[in-house]
């Protein structure tokens, strides 16, 4: 395998491990608002504390939690289960998996697939908890806005 090859594959993984870390921070806000529809957080001391007590939490922890408060439809909650599924797989299995595959262009390009479809099952998950958050985040007077801005200080 050539550098360049290494590159590519390593690339594509850090691309979609990070689309996992961005729908894990989707799970956590979607917590965070319907906190915050329910308690109405008024101190920034208390919002610190709950916004922490959710970083803690694994994705598969968040989703426990989301699933308690959000009624989904089937396809919905198959989409979700299997972002869980493809993201540990992806941490812990992937390249322990493919490990021979990596030896081959083909088995490179095989690996390049998955990655993508893994990626492509994390937007889907991500962008159905996206609209249950904004949802719950109208309820509250917060705008995407705000919420873009608050991270940004983080």
């Amino acid at each position: 395998m050539t550098e360049d090859d290494a590159k590519n594959l390593y690339a594509h993984f850090g691309i979609t491990a990070y689309r996992g870390q961005c729908l894990e921070m989707e799970a956590g806000t979607l917590l965070f608002a319907f906190i915050q529809t329910n308690s109405r957080i008024t101190t920034e001391e208390a919002q610190k504390a709950i916004e922490t007590s959710i970083e803690r939490e694994t994705f598969g922890q968040l989703l426990k939690e989301i699933k308690k408060i959000v009624h989904f439809k089937e396809s919905g909650l198959a989409t979700v289960d299997d972002a869980l599924k493809k993201r540990n797989y992806l941490v812990h299995h992937f390249f322990r998996t493919h490990a021979l595959d990596m030896l081959s262009e083909a088995g490179r390009s095989k690996m390049i697939n998955e990655l993508e479809n893994i990626r492509q099952s994390f937007d889907d998950a991500d962008a159905l908890l996206h609209v249950i958050t904004i949802t719950l985040l109208k309820t509250t007077g917060i705008t995407e806005e705000d919420l873009r801005a608050n991270s940004m200080k983080r």
